[in-house]
């Protein structure tokens, strides 16, 4: 390791930090990630050691990057709870802290042929986490005495030197709850690039899934106290090709049509909203719900005559039922919501809708309220 050190300030002296940092060929990512962290350290050290004498209990009661960024100190040991300290004796126990780990030979272990623990990396991440704490505190706390001590140009390398090994080496502390955050943002940066290059297909998909999804949360929640229920595969399957075929694509070309003849406004509250509501709910919902209707009647094998008797008697009582929902639903749905998100904000609401109904309202009136359900989202319960 000590040969490594040698080979990384030689580089360093040569002015290109971004050479500094990189991996030498032939060296173990590891290793030479812990001697990074070494060097970094003392580099830390070295630049706070200038502006000591001024950053005192008085002059800095807390640890802190400006008003909005104050820094509170856990150990698990001595402090096992998040506790405010002077900035002084944050970054004392910050370096006694970090100089316990450089010298425990489990974490940074320095005889050939020990393997590092599995854990070192996140370590190592929770280290240079704390160590950007105290440039943090130096560039806003005491930049002005760096400026008259002319150390700026030291302070500004060094801290080059910090931040291009944290990028290199993906050093970026990031907790358990934000590794999954990153995750689900990843997939949902995923989704939204796929309703731009292939819009219909993923929105069809999606309502597909959704609506499939739906009628099986459904199912599930109904049959809860039934010893003998058994799922219906084929019921579910129905759904989801009613999402896949007819909802997705229906609900896609319309709102296509709607924002062409009527571009939507930044202001949700006018006049152009108002009347777009009007034409979903008022001309689009019936005109859908019928062929819901009918598309069903099909696919159960009841034929037409079936669906006409629906339309003919059922119609109006299904309309009033899913506006209760689907009226203000579609007001934020046109008001607030992006263009290519709102068949997804419809099949979301209607996956609630299907099982809200499932679990409060009896057998009878559920296959009613179903039978058609949504201005875009149509339907019934089986």
């Amino acid at each position: 390791m000590y040969r490594l050190h040698l080979a990384a300030e030689k580089t360093l002296g040569s002015g290109n930090l971004r050479d500094a940092v990189a991996l030498p060929e032939g060296v173990d990512l590891n290793e030479w990630i812990a001697t990074k962290a070494i060097d970094l350290f003392n580099e830390v050290e070295l630049v706070y050691s200038v502006i000591r004498q001024y950053c005192t209990e008085s002059a800095c009661p807390c640890m802190s990057a400006g008003s909005k960024f104050e820094y509170l100190w856990a150990d698990g040991k001595e402090y096992k709870q998040p506790t405010k300290v002077t900035a002084p004796k944050y970054v004392e126990l910050l370096f006694a802290w970090v100089q316990s780990q450089l010298d425990d030979e489990k974490v940074f272990p320095t005889a050939p042929g020990v393997p590092f623990p599995p854990d070192f990396r996140e370590r190592v991440q929770a280290i240079f986490k704390r160590l950007f704490r105290v440039y943090a505190h130096i560039f806003y706390g005491h930049y002005e005495r760096v400026k008259e001590l002319e150390f700026e140009h030291h302070l500004n390398s060094c801290f080059k030197h910090f931040m291009y090994c944290v990028l290199e080496f993906d050093l970026r502390y990031r907790s358990q709850s934000v590794v999954a955050l990153a995750g689900v943002a990843e997939v949902w940066q995923d989704y939204l690039g796929l309703l731009e290059s292939a819009p219909l297909v993923t929105k069809s998909i999606t309502a597909g899934v959704i609506i499939g999804a739906g009628d099986s949360a459904a199912q599930l929640l109904a049959s809860r106290d039934k010893i003998d229920a058994e799922f219906d595969v084929a019921r579910a399957l129905r759904w989801a090709l009613f999402g896949l075929v007819l909802q997705g694509p229906w609900n896609h070309a319309f709102y296509l049509l709607l924002d062409g003849a009527l571009p939507p406004t930044p202001d949700p509250f006018t006049l152009t909203t108002l009347t777009k509501v009007g034409i979903d709910q008022g001309i689009q919902a019936p005109i859908f719900t019928i062929i819901i209707l009918y598309f069903f009647a099909v696919v159960e094998g009841k034929g037409f005559g079936y669906a006409t008797n629906q339309v003919k008697n059922d119609l109006g009582g299904i309309l009033i039922k899913n506006w209760s929902v689907f009226l203000p639903a579609t007001v934020i749905n046109i008001g607030f919501c992006p263009p290519e998100l709102r068949v997804l904000f419809l099949n979301v609401v209607f996956f609630g809708w299907v099982v809200y109904l499932s679990a409060f309202l009896n057998a009878k009136e559920g296959e009613a309220a179903l039978t058609g359900t949504r201005t875009g989202a149509g339907g019934r319960d089986e």
